[in-house]
């Protein structure tokens, strides 16, 4: 799986711009950069789920307080994410290892260095992929959701209720974009519905039913490649992949 959204947490245009011929360049980026020159554009876009990237570029320059201090407070609201710090002064790789996982580029960034960070990124991103909770925007602010715990999710006129051991709850948010985000365990049997293969009981060609007693339909244009998935998941082979 590749990376999808980057940031970019630059004041230098011409350092923006390496980071962004190397991520066009790659077979592992199919998304989207969003670049920032000052912490209060980076702060606009922290409550929005939408935006939440997969990897960071943060000068260590960046912000008032410095980028190791933005980095730490982009983790308090989405927790881990990759973080490859960059900055002139070689006495600050030390310091950035208390934002965890990092990675540290010396300027002028080398065009190399630049790919052999992407990839340990693009590790990472996989990593953080694998981890067993998501979150989401609702009322209130962000919430952390356990996938361990979500039996399914619901979409119906782009609210998105999650249920699981009792419990509900909704967010604005479309089923395409849940999807991306939620482990590799959850099936797409229908347009409103992700379901979590680990609470499957039985699954047919109508319906796939929980083993809460809830009966979840499978739509017939879905029907065999969420068939083909459930039997890979079954077998292992989801499971290993991450």
């Amino acid at each position: 799986m590749g990376i999808k959204r980057v940031w970019i947490c630059e004041k230098e245009e011409a350092e923006r711009k390496k980071i962004l011929r190397v991520l066009k360049a790659s077979q592992w980026f199919q998304g989207e950069t969003l670049g920032f020159v000052s912490e209060k554009q980076a702060r606009s876009r922290v409550l929005d789920v939408r935006s939440m990237p997969d990897l960071i570029f943060m000068s260590t320059e960046f912000g008032q307080n410095g980028g190791i201090y933005a980095a730490q407070k982009i983790a308090e609201n989405w927790g881990e994410i990759p973080v490859i710090f960059m900055s002139e002064e070689v006495r600050e790789v030390e310091q950035i290892f208390e934002a965890d996982p990092a990675y540290f580029l010396k300027k002028p960034i080398q065009p190399e260095c630049l790919q052999a960070a992407l990839e340990w990124g693009r590790q990472h991103c996989r990593e953080k992929r694998r981890k067993d909770a998501v979150v989401v925007m609702g009322k209130g602010g962000l919430h952390r959701i356990l996938c361990s715990r979500l039996q399914y999710v619901e979409s119906h006129r782009r609210v998105a209720t999650f249920a699981g051991e009792g419990q509900s709850y909704s967010v604005y948010m479309k089923l395409d974009e849940l999807e991306e985000i939620l482990p590799e365990k959850f099936l797409r049997c229908h347009k409103s519905y992700l379901v979590n293969m680990d609470f499957i009981r039985k699954f047919t060609m109508e319906n796939v039913y929980l083993f809460s007693g809830q009966k979840i339909p499978v739509s017939r244009g879905k029907y065999r490649k969420a068939r083909e998935k459930y039997l890979n998941y079954l077998s292992g082979s989801s499971r290993k992949e991450g």
